[in-house]
């Protein structure tokens, strides 16, 4: 390959326009690249050069937002059942607990989680879910999902490794969902292991200030005979 540094003869326009010749390659085959000046590439942009950088690289952002939102909504979408998407928060039977609903739906990321206690039928995993659907899909805030009655029926059916495995690798999520939490008296006699297992979770997330977001039936009495503290 043969490398010539050809010089423009137009002194009003300067160039240097670089050829790569190969043996036997014909003409209209050159690539050629030309620079009007050395200076070009040394001189600072000008301020509707950084403008138009700038407006590219905003347009790349929203480009790789969107679709990260999509992603995260799909997401969503997969780990919530299909009647807790969407709630009707003026439904007369869920006003007389609009105030603590109001609490989880304007929770705002941070290392203090929610924990949404109260019977069934009040509000607790739809405002939970509501309030991950803002936060993993218009913040961008990865969220991780657990709901309490798959986790039972996988640990019945399979033991308890693999779900030892997945709690494992989302310990570091930036907030965890736990759907139903502390039904766990129906796991039997793997009920010990995992309690442990969930305490060393709960004190590894606590201990870095990342956060839950729980649903639960269970109150403070029932987490002191789950967990004895």
């Amino acid at each position: 390959m043969e490398h010539r540094l050809i010089e423009d003869s137009n002194p009003a326009a300067p160039r240097v326009a670089l050829n790569s010749l190969a043996k036997g390659t014909p003409s209209h085959g050159v690539d050629e690249l030309q620079i009007d000046s050395y200076s070009d590439l040394l001189r600072k942009p000008t301020s509707q050069e950084i403008e138009e950088d700038n407006r590219r690289i905003a347009e790349i952002k929203a480009e790789r937002d969107l679709y990260a939102r999509k992603i995260a909504r799909k997401y969503w979408e997969g780990a919530v059942a299909e009647r807790l998407r969407e709630t009707d928060w003026k439904d007369p039977r869920l006003l007389p607990y609009r105030r603590q609903i109001d609490v989880v739906l304007g929770w705002k990321h941070g290392p203090k989680g929610v924990y949404a206690v109260g019977r069934s039928g009040r509000g607790k995993s739809r405002s939970i879910y509501a309030t991950a659907l803002r936060i993993a899909v218009s913040e961008l805030v990865p969220v991780e999902y657990l709901l309490q009655t798959e986790i039972t029926r996988e640990i019945n059916r399979d033991g308890v490794g693999g779900f030892l495995d997945k709690m494992n690798s989302i310990r570091r999520a930036p907030v965890i969902v736990w759907d139903d939490f502390g039904k766990f008296a129906a796991i039997g006699s793997r009920e010990d292991l995992l309690v442990s297992e969930i305490e060393a979770l709960f004190d590894f997330r606590f201990s870095r200030g990342l956060p839950f977001l729980i649903s639960s039936n269970a109150r403070d009495c029932d987490l002191i005979e789950i967990f004895g503290r």
